[in-house]
């Protein structure tokens, strides 16, 4: 029997540091520069805030709900709380119309659902403009490490992002001393 070489695994895209965060938001086109700012600061996936509607803002109590219901679940299948960050409760608050989808799409539809392949495009674009390395999942993990680096509990973290492993949460995120050890 012939022996075969398994390929080896890309590693996975890193997250975007502050400088190249900038970088990205600088050059962003004003529509855009809103939608990456908000992923940066929340940490919710592309299909969260494709669907993220005006009854998820909580402007007063500085909270964005993250709904998982049986027709549209989350990742994890569970809603979740995040608080705001000054940055992004400063974008929805300069936002004109507080109704229906937070993010609209490219459309002539002022109703119309932001569509995650034209995000895509639109940021796969600005990195290569950049010569960064990155996709729409980088706002993510910029969150993760912005907040870790901030201090924010390792369990509140992974509340807020809506994740199951916090070993890869701590692994990827926080630096430990070797005798320092987390609870499963």
């Amino acid at each position: 029997m012939a022996k075969f070489k398994r390929p080896k695994a890309e590693k996975p895209w890193p997250w975007f540091t502050e400088v190249q965060l900038d970088e990205i938001l600088k050059i962003a086109k004003p529509e855009d520069k809103p939608v990456f700012e908000f992923l940066a600061f929340t940490g919710l996936r592309i299909s969260e805030l494709c669907r993220l509607d005006w009854e998820e803002i909580d402007l007063e109590k500085e909270t964005v709900k993250v709904l998982s219901t049986n027709s549209d679940p989350t990742k994890n299948k569970k809603s979740r709380i995040i608080p705001m960050h000054s940055r992004v409760k400063n974008i929805l608050s300069n936002m004109f119309k507080k109704k229906g989808f937070v993010f609209k799409g490219y459309s002539k539809d002022i109703n119309a659902k932001l569509v995650s392949k034209n995000l895509y495009k639109r940021l796969k674009k600005l990195i290569k403009e950049l010569e960064i390395k990155g996709c729409v999942h980088s706002f993510r993990k910029f969150f993760a490490s912005y907040m870790a680096n901030s201090g924010v509990p390792a369990l509140v973290l992974k509340e807020w992002l809506g994740d199951h492993d916090i070993k890869i949460l701590i692994d990827s995120y926080y630096k430990l001393d070797e005798d320092e050890s987390y609870i499963d």
